[in-house]
């Protein structure tokens, strides 16, 4: 958790000194990327990011502010959006990844060796795949 604690400021700073939207942002964007045209509903999003729905609701609120997502209806439930990426959030999301991948590197790949980080990922596959959702 440390490490996570370590890479997020990091990478916070980097992305500030870049004049990009903070880290939130990529991981929303990724999410939303990954998804595609189907888009996802806010509580997906919640779920993918693991924080809770208020904060997503804000950070969509700010993303749609900036256009780089659109709300759609859910076609299954009325009641419902879908919040799907445009072209303009996916080119944010492409500038803030080299930051944020060079953070990572820094944090973490500079450090582990690839047989380490094979054994970090088989010791974190079961925690990741059972995350009590």
């Amino acid at each position: 958790m440390r490490a996570q604690q370590v890479a997020m400021r990091r990478a916070e700073r980097a992305l500030r000194r870049a004049e990009l939207p903070a880290y939130g942002w990529y991981d929303a964007l990724w999410e939303l990327e990954k998804a595609g045209e189907d888009g996802l509903r806010i509580g997906e999003i919640e779920q993918q990011m693991l924080v809770a729905q208020s904060n997503v609701s804000r950070l969509v609120d700010r993303l749609e502010a900036a256009s780089c997502i659109v709300r759609r209806p859910c076609p299954t439930d009325g009641r419902a959006q879908l919040i799907v990426i445009t072209d303009a959030g996916r080119a944010v999301r492409a500038r803030m990844w080299p930051i944020y991948a060079e953070v990572i590197q820094s944090v973490v790949g500079d450090h582990v060796n690839d047989a380490d980080a094979s054994l970090i990922a088989a010791i974190l596959a079961p925690v990741i795949a059972d995350r009590g959702d």
